[in-house]
């Protein structure tokens, strides 16, 4: 297996958004590379309510859990209330479930 870098995580991360119908071109709805005191969240997305998760996107070879930290602070930071941390090879379903059912948990619309 050839192992890949970061940036190809984000294209398949781009793929999944877009396929569960988040607009990568509206950043009402998806923001990129937002900074924060405690760095760099990757993907922070978004409703009509404001931030409600951060996605932190990492190499298909790295385990998603040692960024949890990371992403947790990120998320602190921003006050978002969710972190979605991806494993490339089940990235397309968790994107499409857990964006779809946060949003209408937390009652936003894209």
């Amino acid at each position: 297996m050839v192992h890949q870098p970061e940036a190809f995580s984000r294209i398949l991360i781009d793929q999944a958004l877009s396929d569960s119908d988040w607009d990568l071109l509206n950043p009402q709805q998806v923001r990129f590379e937002v900074h924060g005191s405690s760095g760099r969240a990757d993907y922070v997305l978004c409703g009509s309510r404001g931030p409600l998760c951060v996605l932190e996107a990492k190499k298909e070879d790295e385990d998603p859990y040692d960024a949890k930290e990371q992403a947790r602070g990120y998320a602190e930071n921003l006050r978002v209330p969710v972190v979605i941390l991806n494993e490339v090879l089940k990235l397309e379903n968790e994107i499409v479930r857990r964006g779809n059912e946060l949003l209408k948990t937390l009652g936003g619309q894209k």
